[in-house]
């Protein structure tokens, strides 16, 4: 082959390897990665100053580390690079792996893997958002912002997620492009090693992990309670991390708690909490806090990264049902026997389209949210595959409801099978009237609430948000208006609101709360204004950061008369917002003796028992090496 020295032919040799990787295995597959580290190195030598990558731009912010230079720290390592935004179900889908691989290569392997952010949204942009993703999603590895997509550019990079390795020499050698790669990339990396050999530098880098910053931010913050705001000072007592969904149960017989009760998804501390709706008082919590898909009582079950929850009472028992994200599996909490179950999911990821399959072998891809048609039929936001899944509980069996697959906006007037849906992450049930039931669906990659008509499940329609070209999935931005004009930016969070027959979105990115009318499609901003912040206050002065779910729930006030109060899991923030609906006043709740992650709990100590720091808020503090 005759080179003219360019990234593209390096992309081209990459991709005929992984047809060939996909193809043969074992000694042949090591075979054909050697030729082409030798077609590479020929390369290399002829052409090595035009091939060599240019170093990261010098303004770039670093997490996890001090900044890193491809000329002084990785120098003459292998560099695995992962090419990242962080509102990407894929781009999540690529963690696990990458962490697989940094666990399995040791200090002494002369491999290093940085996470170079590139940002598809306008929010993901800002470091401080960065910052979080990575605390959020506990990444160990080097990240850097490339805010400006510089370094994203300067390798030609045109798509979520992307990898590139390059050699000690700083030249590329491996594109890869998707996600589902950890077996080529492992075997290529060892080959890639012996095959570099006493050329790689196996000194480890110093790293500084943002796990470490955010306990030293929290004691901080514990030993000046004094100089924080009332709504700082509520969100830390509360012990949550990353909150992401909230559902609440008006007083039911047989309900085991009195009154009614609030229960949100702590999503970054692994587990569930109940709390009591008036009191703020924590009723239970359900999960060691410990990553893990164990079942069994409260304290011995774990989680890993759970989202949406929807209630069932059913055979005179309680149900919730968990999206367990990071599990890829639904559990069941029976809050009358105090236990959790797996209904389906095997615990690994998987990327069946059709389901159908026994439950014990059924693999789901990041299920987000979830929501009850009746006592039998649960209706699954299955972001990891761009699909709408149902499962049956007669028989536990989950199959898909709507959803080719492809990642688009497209709807179909007479078929749910050739829909297309974009990471759909949020899900409410809403009866308008006797002609009218719908299920709302917060499409957020394609900035977009749309909806499944209940009634014939055979279409759905574009609410507001999107664009006229199904496959625009840039199409976002913050603009009040109806339908296609106006404009949202990556909602994870849609609640319908019965008697009042309106909708409420978390627009996630936008870091506000909005409401539509189904009836003409017009949506208006409601809460927050615009700014990711915490401040409490009415429509206009509050801010939130990157609210991920909304409940409501009608009461009576100390009149008599009904009270519809809203909640809102202000993920980045870390608390429970609540919002008096008449009057939009919006309070930061102190929830009350809910115990730091990995710790005991017992309700009837107001204190937390002993703290295990295994993760979640509560770290060892040390120094890693990579």
């Amino acid at each position: 082959m005759g080179y003219s020295c360019s990234y593209s032919e390096i992309e081209e040799e990459s991709q005929s390897l992984t047809y060939l990787l996909r193809r043969y295995t074992g000694s042949k597959a090591k075979g054909h990665i050697i030729e082409h580290l030798n077609t590479m190195e020929g390369h290399i030598c002829k052409n090595k100053k035009k091939l060599i990558a240019k170093d990261f731009p010098s303004r770039h912010q670093w997490f996890n580390t001090e900044p890193l230079s491809l000329r002084k720290e990785l120098k003459d390592k292998l560099v695995v690079i992962d090419f990242w935004t962080y509102c990407c179900i894929n781009c999540l889908h690529v963690l696990p792996d990458l962490e697989w691989l940094e666990n399995k290569y040791s200090d002494e392997a002369g491999i290093a893997f940085v996470g170079c952010h590139s940002a598809k949204f306008s929010n993901e942009k800002e470091s401080d958002k960065v910052q979080e993703a990575v605390r959020k999603y506990d990444v160990k590895h080097p990240v850097f912002n490339d805010k400006e997509m510089i370094f994203w550019e300067q390798l030609e990079r045109n798509s979520w997620p992307s990898i590139a390795i390059l050699s000690p020499d700083g030249v590329p050698i491996l594109f890869l492009s998707g996600e589902g790669h950890r077996e080529r990339i492992n075997l290529f990396l060892e080959v890639a090693v012996d095959f570099y050999g006493d050329r790689l530098d196996r000194t480890p880098l110093d790293l500084y992990l943002e796990e470490e910053k955010e306990i030293e931010e929290r004691e901080s913050k514990e030993n000046r309670l004094d100089s924080l705001t009332s709504e700082e000072s509520a969100a830390l007592k509360s012990n949550l991390r990353f909150p992401s969904k909230v559902i609440c149960i008006a007083n039911q017989a047989l309900l085991p708690y009195d009154g009614n009760v609030m229960i949100f998804s702590d999503t970054g501390n692994n587990r569930v909490i109940i709390a009591d709706l008036e009191t703020n008082e924590c009723l239970d919590v359900v999960g060691s806090g410990k990553i893990g898909f164990d079942n069994g009582e409260y304290e011995n079950s774990s989680f890993h990264h759970p989202q949406g929850i929807c209630h069932i009472f059913k055979d005179e028992q309680h149900y919730l049902y968990v999206c367990d994200s990071n599990n890829h599996a639904i559990r069941r909490i029976n809050l009358n026997k105090k236990e959790v179950a797996t209904v389906i999911g095997t615990g690994k990821q998987g990327n069946d389209r059709e389901g159908n399959q026994n439950p014990d072998v059924q693999e789901l891809s990041s299920p987000w949210d979830i929501v009850a048609i009746n006592k039998d039929t649960l209706i699954i936001a299955m972001a990891g595959i761009h699909q709408i899944w149902a499962l049956n509980l007669k028989n536990n069996k989950c199959f898909n409801f709507s959803g080719t697959g492809a990642e688009a906006n497209l709807d179909s007037d007479d078929s749910l099978n050739k829909c297309a849906w974009s990471q759909p992450s949020g899900l409410s049930l809403g009866v308008l009237n006797e002609e009218t039931t719908e299920i709302y669906v917060a499409d957020s990659e394609s900035s977009a609430i749309r909806a499944i008509d209940m009634k014939s499940c055979t279409s759905s329609r574009n609410v507001v948000g999107g664009d006229n070209n199904p496959y625009n999935l840039f199409a976002y931005g913050d603009k009040d208006g109806v339908g296609i004009r106006a404009k949202l930016q990556h909602p994870l969070g849609v609640h319908f609101v019965k008697n009042k027959n309106i909708v409420l979105v978390t627009d996630t990115y936008n870091h506000k709360i909005k409401i539509i009318d189904p009836l003409t499609d017009e949506i208006h901003s409601w809460l927050g204004n615009g700014e990711g912040g915490l401040q409490d206050g009415n429509l206009e002065s509050s801010q939130f950061s990157e609210p991920s779910g909304c409940y409501s729930i009608w009461t009576k006030d100390i009149s008599g008369n009904d009270k519809l109060t809203v909640l809102i899991a202000d993920t980045n923030n870390h608390c429970i917002r609540t919002v008096d609906y008449e009057d939009g006043e919006v309070t930061t709740l102190e929830l009350k003796n809910i115990p730091p992650a990995r710790t005991s709990f017992n309700p009837s100590k107001t204190k937390a028992m002993e703290v295990k720091c295994e993760g979640g808020v509560c770290y060892p503090k040390f120094k890693n090496k990579m």
